[in-house]
């Protein structure tokens, strides 16, 4: 059983897995705690220049293939996050070319956000002070997301522009099926709470079932597989209805019992579709590689990568202005000053810097995902003067670099001030990995020197986050 005990014993005792590994790292005084896990060794990295390691170099940028990753992938190697080798290159490439001509990082996102800045501004004048942030944030994250994954057109009713719908039209965009624009509200509703619930089964260090897979015949609830089965298909279900049933219904295909086979043999009648576009055309060269499980996976995975962190980022943002009002005031007068009644866009967060400050504190202080990973080794390797051995799992905690006191001036205090130098200027050290999940995401689709050039000025979840709070500011 190895280290197992201990390690469950502390998530007993603290509230979750990233405090327990964080505690018996310092009990242990180590920047590199290895644990063995059933069969498995598990290194957890700390400290800044080993996590800047494993996040960059490419003998850690395996994915592990056990048993809890293919529970994750339907039973199967499949999708972008947890795959490699020549699944993962030749889908990296499929999918940042279908983002790409979707529009992610141009004016087209832009526009997305903005329309749904729209309806959460008028959520709140309808529903009051009451309203709840989680109802109205995630949907709306999830709204832009899926645009861009399935590559939706959205059609403008007559007589209406992006300027006029700032004076709130009553248009809610979530109930537009009709114009095959965004998912819609009930499914909506249903597959965020299929992802929370989801995310809360799921364990980065495996748990039992990883350990001891066949505990799931003896013990199918109590281990969680079969909360983990039923999501999954759940999943499943609702994103092949969204994403393949909707427009096949419109355009009379034959009943959909072929999968995606009806629409890679009519590809006029997918057209609106950019994704099973591409997914036609690559699929005569690939076979073996382009298969319906695994647009779903891509799909799924894409989705995780962005609703979830941006929509609790968000959240946390409204929970910290309400309760500090001295921030508070600073945001609503340097927005009001700066664009006053203007339309938010992209391009004003050179203006905004304390907004900006702001936000990247928001990151920092909550830091969304404090544990990422895991990560496989390629091959034999060592961190920090410990030696790594070749497929081991390595997670990286990136909550515990965020409260470094060699790195951050007292840490536990929320502080925007920290990221604006003495000139009045932003700034973002390198230590600060504000995307959590999502850079490491993003790095899986793009070559390490397009990083920062996707993530920092056009990364879907700094744009809604900063459109977002800007327009939802306390007194809208």
């Amino acid at each position: 059983m190895g280290c197992d005990n201990l390690v469950q014993r502390k998530i007993k005792e603290l509230g979750s897995q990233w405090n327990a590994l964080s505690h018996i790292a310092k009990e242990y005084s180590t920047q590199v705690l290895g644990l063995k896990l059933g069969s498995e060794l598990v290194v957890v990295v700390y400290g800044r220049r080993n996590i800047r390691r494993v996040l960059t170099e490419k003998e850690f940028d395996g994915r592990p293939d056990n048993f809890f990753v293919r529970l994750r992938c339907f039973g199967k190697r499949m999708g972008i996050t947890f795959a490699d080798g020549d699944l993962w290159n030749e889908h990296r490439k499929f999918t940042l070319k279908h983002l790409k001509n979707s529009g992610l990082g141009t004016t087209s996102m832009q526009k997305e956000i903005q329309r749904e800045m729209l309806n959460i501004v008028r959520s709140i004048k309808e529903n009051g002070p009451g309203v709840s942030s989680t109802t109205i944030f995630a949907p709306s994250v999830m709204n832009v997301l899926w645009k861009f994954t399935a590559a939706y057109s959205r059609s403008k009713q007559a007589g209406e522009s992006l300027e006029n719908r700032w004076s709130l039209s009553p248009m809610d965009t979530r109930n537009s099926v009709t114009q095959g624009e965004t998912i819609p509200e009930q499914r909506l509703d249903s597959f965020l709470k299929l992802m929370s619930a989801r995310s809360k089964a799921f364990n980065m260090a495996g748990g039992w079932l990883n350990r001891w897979p066949w505990l799931r015949f003896i013990f199918p609830e109590s281990t969680g597989y079969s909360l983990i089965i039923k999501l999954n298909e759940e999943l499943r279900n609702i994103i092949e209805v969204i994403l393949f049933c909707e427009y096949a219904i419109k355009r009379t295909l034959p009943p959909l019992g072929r999968g995606l086979h009806g629409l890679f043999t009519n590809p006029g009648l997918a057209s609106p579709q950019v994704i099973l576009r591409a997914v036609y055309r690559l699929s005569d060269n690939l076979p073996c590689l382009f298969r319906e499980e695994q647009l779903i996976l891509i799909c799924l995975d894409l989705l995780i990568a962005g609703s979830q962190t941006t929509s609790k980022v968000l959240e946390f943002a409204i929970l910290t202005v309400l309760r500090n009002k001295s921030i508070q005031e600073k945001i609503i007068e340097e927005i009001d000053t700066t664009i006053g009644d203007e339309m938010p866009c992209w391009t004003h967060r050179h203006k905004l810097i304390y907004t900006s400050a702001f936000l990247l504190e928001v990151q920092r202080y909550y830091t969304i995902v404090p544990l990422i990973g895991p990560r496989r080794v390629l091959s034999d390797t060592e961190i920090d003067g410990f030696s790594i051995p070749k497929d081991s799992t390595v997670l990286v905690s990136i909550g515990d670099l965020h409260f470094d006191i060699e790195l951050w001036d007292n840490p536990n205090e929320f502080k925007p001030e920290r990221f604006i130098d003495e000139n009045g200027k932003l700034i973002i050290p390198e230590y600060m990995l504000h995307f959590g999940l999502g850079v490491s995401f993003i790095k899986r689709l793009l070559d390490l020197k397009e990083v920062r050039e996707i993530c920092q000025p056009n990364g879907v979840g700094s744009f809604a986050e900063f459109l977002l709070v800007i327009r939802n500011r306390p007194d809208a």
